[in-house]
């Protein structure tokens, strides 16, 4: 969490995407430590753990610098009932999904997340999410979503979330909305339209946005693995991770995967990320970004066609070569398919959050400046937003959001959470190239009231709380 504190960050809200670190199931160990060494980024861990409560006890004996919450993933519901399975859930695991959710909200979890666009997700029904939902919001929570589609069926997958909101009576949160890929760009327009229009009609949808532009290139970049572009069916009949790898030295399965990739034959893959990469970027837009494996480290910041050219392969020969010399964990890449007008749109919507999406062993300069540069960027260079309204953004907007009648303002009475800015030394010194560069201008963080970075440099100090979701209450959504 230093990344976070370095940049004035007070609070986090963890386990985005379908994806949290716990629950898990001690019978199916296995089963997780595959799956999460593989989504991130090769980082093990010891899975002393079963509930969400186990977890969130480890980390309040270990101690945190900043404040963290936590929702339950989806993701983790499914592989504990279903494992891999690529279809819709049966109405009995669906009331297994049920009961285990119910016991992470209980443990303190602020509400469910979904990665429907991966497997296993991928594969549940709108009527399973609605379901889902309905335990959330008897909790007082909020379901978040990674959508469907970010590209070719983005308003689709808009209208998805908007009617499990609608249906099951919770508030709704789209993560890192964007149009992807050239012939979606301005779709964001129609997007925030649809949020508007529900929003007048009762339901609570609000949307949160990677405020980061291109730096030295077209497009701006979102961070994700290099096997993003399989189909999703790949990882799910294979079996895991480990077997799909092996499975890529078969020259018929690669030619139907190649198959499927061009001609999106599938009738369940709704992927963006291959309208964007195949149609619309290329695969000069698809940039190796973090790896494990020593032959493929001196093509980190090199594309798939530039890697293909030294290789003297075709493309997608070259593509699958990467995936298979993984050695079981997933590398990262930059995928530079979003339009910098476009992000600039949602992050100036009254109903958008800002937000950075780390990760562990995360590779997109986001992750230890991204904060200061939506401030000089949006707060302090063109005038589109006050430097208030920018901070209020990332300040009182999500604590109200999440519940927080203490935090997010500097009020008598209120937890001290500070962050004291130089706001003329305000810079991101991160990039593309060196992604772990701490910010200029953030002099001191104060958290809980005491220090965690003083003049600029971390103090060591974790005065940082652990935050269950049944000590707040949903307040406002807090959008104008």
């Amino acid at each position: 969490m230093e990344s976070s504190v370095l940049q004035g960050i007070t609070t986090e809200l963890g386990g985005q995407c379908g994806q949290s670190i716990a629950p898990t199931d001690r019978q199916e160990s296995a089963l997780f430590q595959e799956f999460y060494r593989n989504h991130w980024f090769g980082l093990d861990l010891d899975w002393r753990w079963v509930t969400f409560g186990d977890y969130l006890n480890r980390l309040e004996q270990a101690g945190t610098s900043i404040n963290f919450g936590m929702q339950v993933g989806h993701q983790n519901l499914r592989l504990i009932s279903m494992g891999y399975a690529c279809r819709a859930a049966s109405q009995d695991e669906i009331n297994r999904l049920k009961r285990d959710l119910a016991v992470a909200l209980d443990e303190g979890a602020f509400g469910m997340s979904c990665g429907l666009q991966w497997a296993p997700g991928f594969f549940s029904a709108t009527e399973e999410i609605i379901q889902l939902g309905k335990i959330v919001a008897q909790f007082d929570g909020f379901l978040a979503f990674h959508m469907r589609s970010e590209g070719d069926k983005v308003l689709e997958a808009v209208a998805e979330v908007i009617e499990i909101g609608e249906k099951a009576g919770v508030p709704v949160q789209i993560s890192h909305l964007k149009a992807a890929g050239k012939r979606n760009f301005g779709k964001v327009n129609r997007a925030l339209e649809m949020v508007q229009a529900a929003r007048s009609r009762g339901v609570d949808v609000l949307v949160d946005i990677q405020p980061y532009g291109p730096l030295d290139r077209t497009y701006a970049a979102e961070n994700m693995w290099m096997r993003s572009c399989i189909p999703p069916w790949a990882l799910a009949e294979t079996g895991g991770y480990h077997n799909f790898q092996q499975k890529l030295a078969d020259p018929t399965f690669r030619a139907r995967l190649r198959h499927d990739v061009e001609q999106k034959i599938s009738p369940l893959w709704q992927s963006s990320i291959v309208d964007c990469m195949f149609e619309n970027v290329g695969w000069e837009g698809l940039v190796l970004g973090t790896t494990s494996c020593d032959a493929l480290k001196p093509h980190v910041g090199e594309s798939v066609a530039e890697i293909a050219q030294l290789w003297g392969k075709d493309p997608f020969d070259a593509y699958f070569d990467l995936l298979q010399m993984e050695n079981g964990v997933a590398s990262g890449a930059l995928f530079f398919m979003m339009d910098p007008p476009d992000v600039r749109t949602v992050v100036e919507s009254p109903y958008a959050i800002p937000e950075i999406d780390p990760a562990p062993r995360h590779n997109h300069p986001r992750k230890h400046g991204g904060f200061v540069r939506y401030l000089v960027d949006y707060g302090a260079k063109d005038g589109a937003m006050t430097l208030e309204e920018a901070v209020r953004k990332i300040t009182a907007f999500p604590a109200a959001r999440l519940g927080f009648t203490d935090r997010g303002s500097i009020v008598a009475g209120h937890w001290a959470d500070i962050c004291v800015l130089d706001a003329d030394a305000l810079a991101d010194r991160a990039n593309f190239v060196d992604t772990a560069v701490s910010p200029a201008g953030v002099v001191h963080v104060l958290v809980n009231g005491q220090f965690v970075v003083q003049n600029g440099e971390h103090t060591g100090a974790k005065p940082g709380k652990v935050l269950r979701k049944q000590d707040v209450s949903l307040s406002a959504s807090g959008a104008t």
